[in-house]
């Protein structure tokens, strides 16, 4: 993941990432269609479609993209969930923490 877990506010939106470029080899790609991001809140409830915008998952290089909307401080820490199949068939997972203050 860009470096594991992050912090945001209730108000911010952006876009956030997993790095596969340390796995990947020279001529091997991401594939956004067979990649996935899952989001779950401090209970474990699977909240994917309440923090991570609709059709945001994106690649980028050897990066792997989804935008982030806002959460809730009473729901954090937020386990965040990058998986990813290549072009080779291989399949990566990146995981970390979001952290609503």
């Amino acid at each position: 993941m860009n470096d594991g877990d992050f912090e945001k506010t209730s108000y911010e939106e952006f876009y956030y990432f997993a790095e596969y470029k340390l796995v990947l080899d020279d001529d091997e790609t991401l594939i956004v269609s067979s990649s996935d991001v899952i989001v779950y809140d401090k209970d474990d409830t699977d909240v994917t479609s309440t923090i991570v915008e609709d059709n945001s998952l994106t690649v980028i290089g050897t990066k792997l993209l989804a935008k982030f909307k806002a959460g809730s401080s009473s729901a954090s820490p937020y386990h965040i969930i990058f998986r990813c199949t290549t072009s080779a068939d291989n399949k990566y997972e990146a995981a970390g923490y979001m952290y609503i203050t």
